[in-house]
C-alpha cells in the first residue's frame, strides 16, 4: 500500500471547478468534499512523488508527461481539465486523451506512451464525496501496465491517497 499526504489548494470540486469551503492553519482553502478535480489533480501529484524523476539527455530534471483518458472512452469534461492542468503546472505535463491511440504510438515496437509518459486510464469516478475510490490502469508499454485501487480522502490538512495495485505490474 503507498500513502501520499498533499495539500491540494481549492474547495471540493463542482463539475471540475473549485470553490472554497474554508481555510486551514496556512491561509489555504480546505478540501471537505472529493470531487473529479480534486480526485485527477491528487493522482497526478501522488504519481510524481512515487516514480523516478524524469531526466533529459543531459541529465537535467523535466516535468513528467502523463495523458489522461477516461476508460470508458468518456471525454472527460472540460471543467476538470482545466482544473486538473491548472493545477498541476508545476508537478507535471498533464494532456488530456478522447482515445488511447492520442497518447499510445502504436508504430513502435511495444507501444510506448509517446513522449516517453505515462497513459491513465481513470475508471468510473464517483459523486463528489469526503472519501471516493476509483480504478486506474497505469499504461507506458505493451509490457509494463498496471491496474490500481487509488483512494482519495480529504483531511485537515490537504488530502491523502492511497494506491493499491490491483493487478501486477
Amino acid at each position: 500500500m503507498i500513502v501520499l499526504a498533499a495539500l491540494l489548494v481549492g474547495g471540493a470540486c463542482n463539475g471540475g471547478a473549485a470553490s472554497p469551503q474554508g481555510t486551514g492553519p496556512s491561509g489555504e482553502p480546505v478540501v471537505t468534499e472529493i470531487g473529479p478535480g480534486d480526485a485527477l489533480t491528487a493522482l497526478v501529484r501522488w504519481y510524481v512523488v512515487e516514480t523516478e524523476p524524469v531526466v533529459d539527455d543531459a541529465g537535467d530534471p523535466v516535468l513528467p508527461v502523463i495523458y489522461m483518458a477516461s476508460e470508458s472512452g468518456e471525454t472527460i469534461a472540460v471543467g476538470v481539465q482545466a482544473t486538473v492542468a491548472e493545477r498541476t503546472t508545476v508537478d507535471a505535463v498533464v494532456r488530456f486523451a478522447d482515445d488511447r491511440s492520442e497518447a499510445v504510438d502504436d508504430d513502435l515496437e511495444g507501444s510506448p506512451v509517446k513522449d516517453d509518459g505515462v497513459l491513465m486510464l481513470v475508471g468510473e469516478m464517483p459523486e463528489p464525496a469526503p472519501s471516493v475510490t476509483f480504478p486506474v490502469t497505469l499504461y507506458r508499454s505493451a509490457d509494463d501496465e498496471q491496474t490500481i485501487g487509488v483512494d482519495v480522502s480529504a483531511t485537515e490538512t490537504g488530502v491523502e491517497v492511497t494506491a493499491e495495485p490491483t493487478t501486477p505490474s
